[in-house]
């Protein structure tokens, strides 16, 4: 194939933890999503697309990358995001894609649909579909989800936030070895309690200050 990922084995390319060079395995697993991706039909594919839902809320350091974004003849989307992890990551109702497509949907009607689709090649091993897929709505994304993430940023730009710590939502935080709010859930969870915990860890950081990487 002319986009096969197999013409870049050899390579070394650069990602969020350093860099890594492309071997046959690594090539194996990438050409998975090209494969699903090459058989999508009238439609336009861009690959590496910048995302910008920052002017959605009025904030400016809200934006990413996606993977894949397909626009079909018909008007509906497609937002395409690779895993290569081994824990299953679920498309539906999966922030980050809500987040991508959010800024692909200006301009589209209520009604015009859109996938969002993880693929995850790992999930073989297990037996488990290497490809999900969430169907929704613009209409929904506009008038059920857009009010969840409004809120969450004006939480986040709060001189007074409200810390809502958790295993799912801190699991990529760089701060979360030194948050007093972490280990005050875990405490809780684990029926355990002390009476002052500033003594152990920095106070918990504003979520203006907090970055995160896929």
């Amino acid at each position: 194939h002319d986009c096969s990922a197999f013409s870049m084995i050899g390579q070394t390319l650069a990602d969020q933890d350093g860099s890594f060079t492309v071997d046959e395995e690594r090539a194996k697993r990438v050409d998975v999503a090209v494969e699903y991706v090459g058989t999508r039909k009238d439609c336009c594919i861009l690959s590496e697309q910048q995302v910008n839902p920052g002017h959605l809320f009025g904030v400016d350091n809200f934006f990413g990358t996606a993977d894949v974004v397909i626009i079909y003849d018909d008007g509906s989307i497609e937002i395409v995001d690779y895993k290569d992890g081994v824990s299953p990551v679920e498309a539906k109702e999966n922030l980050q894609m809500i987040s991508y497509a959010f800024g692909e949907i200006e301009g589209l009607h209520e009604s015009n649909s859109v996938h969002l689709t993880i693929v995850q090649p790992k999930l073989v091993m297990f037996g488990k579909p290497v490809v999900s897929t969430w169907k929704t709505t613009v209409g929904d994304l506009r008038y059920n989800w857009l009010p969840i993430f409004q809120e969450a940023i004006n939480q986040a730009n709060s001189d007074n936030p409200s810390y809502t710590p958790g295993e799912e939502q801190c699991k990529y935080c760089p701060h979360k070895g030194a948050c007093t709010a972490l280990l005050e859930n875990t405490m809780k969870s684990s029926g355990i309690s002390f009476q002052n915990l500033s003594c152990l860890l920095y106070t918990s950081p504003s979520p203006r200050d907090l970055s995160t990487s896929r």
